[in-house]
């Protein structure tokens, strides 16, 4: 075996030194260093670790916040269309309401002007009768030829009693 180190180049009192030396460094990055890199490493894992689970607390807030979005959305244009609809049927009762009104007061304005028509009819049937008893009085007179005071009222009023029958007749 000795053999087989010389023939590799080997000497065994500088690997024994060399053996020593890394054990040495070994030690040394053992006690001062390797603590201080594992506890970096593990502060650095844990920031991840916990960066990695902010992220995702933060995509599910961004979809929930994304839901309320659309619920609000969907709330806020179901809240307009009911607003839409009851100011459409508003505008529909008013005018529904208008219309009667409107219909309420031609009602009232043709009665009025059946009224209006009605006494203007029976106030020119008046003047009407009064300018026929007039006629009748002086047509008996002349015909007659009798003085005014001998004519009796009394058959003109008959008179035209008859003429107001008759024309109600017809």
């Amino acid at each position: 075996m000795e053999e087989l180190i010389q023939a590799l180049g080997i000497d065994w009192k500088l690997l024994i030194a060399q053996a020593f030396n890394f054990a040495l460094v070994l030690i040394v990055l053992r006690l001062f260093v390797y603590d201080k890199i594992l506890k970096v490493l593990r502060e650095r894992k844990k920031k991840i670790e916990d960066g990695i689970i902010k992220s995702e607390e933060a995509e599910k807030r961004l979809k929930e916040i994304e839901g309320l979005k659309l619920e609000k959305i969907k709330e806020a244009e179901k809240e307009a269309k009911e607003l839409f609809l009851k100011s459409e049927k508003k505008a529909r009762e008013t005018e529904e309401q208008m219309l009667l009104r409107a219909k309420e007061k031609e009602s009232e304005i043709l009665a009025q002007a059946e009224i209006i028509s009605q006494n203007k009819i029976k106030e020119s049937e008046t003047v009407a009768y009064q300018n026929l008893k007039n006629l009748l009085k002086a047509s008996m007179l002349q015909l007659l030829n009798f003085k005014p005071e001998a004519i009796d009222e009394v058959l003109i009023s008959e008179a035209v009693e008859s003429l107001k029958k008759q024309k109600n007749e017809i």
